[in-house]
């Protein structure tokens, strides 16, 4: 089979009839059988027919040509990666959406209840494992999500529910917090707690030993009602540099208590590449039982490189956002994260997604992006509408030749 690109305007139309959704493309690489070459290479399609999803519904976008068409070039197919070596083998990465509930914290995003079953439904689709929906009892729209979601059938991801350790006006027996995560009925819970020694004292008003006993009652409380609890370890990497022993001590608090997932959380996203590194090296030595995950801000540009730097030093999972949304500058984006770990390393044989679901990476990037009535970004890595686009010059001269010379992957691995 030979891979040929065909250069045209196809509109592609929507069959259902209460969408009709137009979407176009500006090109399509279509693998035809090598026989069909004559002569001096000359090729068409007399008829070309081609369906994939919709984003906006349920239904099949169509296109049908209505004239031959020739290939503007052809080339051998872009080598997809080659399987990892045996003696790596494949190593599973948990991917933990928060885009339900750390995403919304977004200024501009304002999700509803329909929002948000529609958003965790794709997610599900994508074969994500953890998608967060939201904090039981902080509001209407987060408590009904809990309960409406039950209604529909997963196939990939556990919903999560997020709160946080009990007020020190209660225990974790009569905390109406604590008490609205189990209500929830989620699949797991994940409770944020303090573990920078300057937040305890400042922000809690508490001595930093006191506040021990609150970590470890709020997850064994937990742990003994609901099916999982993940510890996330707020402001860890910045209390890390202050008092290393104090961070420790909270994450093996909550780890002896029932937390077997601790989450690593660069809560202000100052932290570089090479200290975050360093510093999940030190808690896995800390910690050689618990699975390490870690939850990276972007107000450095540094989400997405944190995320993989760590992975590298032995987390096996990454929380995050699709397109990187979130307060501030947002969170780490999934649609960079998972298609790094998946396609740029391949001998390490990292798998985020079921088999065959990278692919519809773009597909969830915008139809997530249109749910929440935000601007795509054309300039997003792997998913963005300009991530494989060239305007013109020598750039263009080659990619009319072999499309391969200007791109550093197929856009097709990941839908673009």
């Amino acid at each position: 089979m030979k891979v040929c690109r065909f250069i045209n305007t196809f509109m592609f139309i929507c069959e259902a009839a209460q969408c009709r959704r137009k979407a176009f493309l500006s090109s399509i690489d279509f693998s035809l059988p090598g026989h069909i070459y004559k002569g001096r290479g000359i090729a068409y399609i007399e008829r070309l027919s081609i369906n994939m999803p919709c984003s906006n519904c349920t239904g099949i976008l169509h296109y049908e040509s209505s004239q031959r068409l020739f290939p503007v070039v052809r080339f051998p197919p872009l080598p997809v990666f080659s399987p990892p070596d045996p003696a790596y083998p494949m190593k599973n990465i948990l991917i933990y959406d928060t885009t339900l509930r750390d995403g919304n914290q977004s200024e501009e995003l304002n999700l509803s209840l329909e929002d948000k079953i529609k958003i965790a439904l794709k997610l599900d689709y994508l074969g994500v494992q953890y998608i967060e929906g939201g904090w039981p009892g902080a509001s209407p729209v987060d408590t009904a999500f809990f309960q409406e979601i039950k209604k529909h059938s997963l196939k990939h991801a556990t919903i999560t529910a997020f709160g946080s350790t009990y007020h020190t006006n209660h225990t974790a027996e009569t905390d109406p917090n604590l008490a609205a995560l189990v209500e929830s009925g989620a699949g797991a819970v994940a409770i944020v707690g303090k573990s920078c020694i300057q937040h305890v004292r400042e922000a809690l008003g508490m001595k930093s030993a006191a506040y021990l006993p609150v970590v470890a009652g709020s997850v064994a409380f937990l742990a003994a009602r609901m099916p999982e609890v993940l510890f996330d370890a707020e402001h860890f990497f910045d209390g890390f540099l202050r008092n290393k022993e104090y961070s420790l001590s909270v994450l093996k608090a909550a780890f002896e208590a029932g937390a077997k997932k601790l989450v690593l959380c660069d809560t202000n996203g100052g932290i570089l590449p090479d200290a975050f590194r360093e510093i999940v090296l030190e808690v896995r030595k800390a910690l050689p039982d618990a699975v390490i995950g870690v939850h990276a801000h972007n107000d450095c540009d540094m989400g997405v490189a944190n995320s993989i730097a760590a992975v590298h030093a032995g987390a096996t999972m990454v929380q995050g956002t699709i397109n990187g949304i979130g307060e501030r500058c947002g969170n780490a984006n999934l649609c960079s994260v998972i298609p790094i770990l998946e396609l740029k390393y391949p001998e390490q044989g990292f798998r985020c997604l079921p088999k065959g679901k990278l692919q519809h990476l773009r597909e969830v990037s915008t139809y997530i992006t249109e749910v929440a009535n935000m601007m795509q970004l054309n300039r997003q890595p792997f998913v963005g509408r300009s991530a494989f686009a060239h305007k013109g010059g020598i750039h263009v001269s080659a990619v009319a030749k072999n499309s391969a010379l200007y791109e550093h992957m197929s856009p097709a691995l990941v839908g673009n």
